[in-house]
């Protein structure tokens, strides 16, 4: 999709709107996929369509599982639109979101998710502050270069 001219890109989101949740979970596979070339375009899609922000509306949700589903998207994605809501999900009251909180940061490997973690450094919860000081040794390791 880099090299399509903008009016062929807005004629893709529009049909990729068009399909509804049945292609959600297509572009979610090819997010989930491992490839690349696959995952760039698969965010491009998402974020165009609006995708990314729905799940970021999900983790106000009243249930814990689409909040952490949402989350796990999240970070999969790893756009900065998805930076945000991660940033929402810190203070979650489940662990289990927080830990991909946690694990998006240690993915992205951005000075901006440091003050997130240094906060998650002092979580009530033993697993989280394990993650989180797992997390800011690996960001210590990655930078010394």
């Amino acid at each position: 999709m880099d090299k399509t001219t903008p009016v062929i890109r807005e004629n893709i989101i529009k049909a990729v709107k068009l399909m509804g949740d049945k292609v959600e979970t297509i572009i979610e596979k090819l997010l989930f996929s491992g490839s690349k070339i696959l995952h760039k375009h698969a965010v491009a899609i998402l974020e165009d369509s609006g995708i990314i922000d729905l799940r970021i509306r999900q983790l106000a949700h009243r249930n814990p599982t689409i909040r952490k589903t949402a989350a796990e998207f999240l970070v999969k994605a790893g756009t900065k639109a998805a930076f945000r809501g991660i940033i929402l999900a810190a203070k979650d009251p489940d662990k289990e979101i927080r830990i991909q909180v946690v694990k998006a940061l240690d993915q992205m490997n951005s000075p901006k998710g440091l003050p997130i973690m240094e906060e998650l450094k002092n979580d009530p919860d033993r697993k989280v502050r394990r993650y989180t000081l797992w997390a800011l040794e690996r960001y210590e390791a990655k930078n010394l270069v």
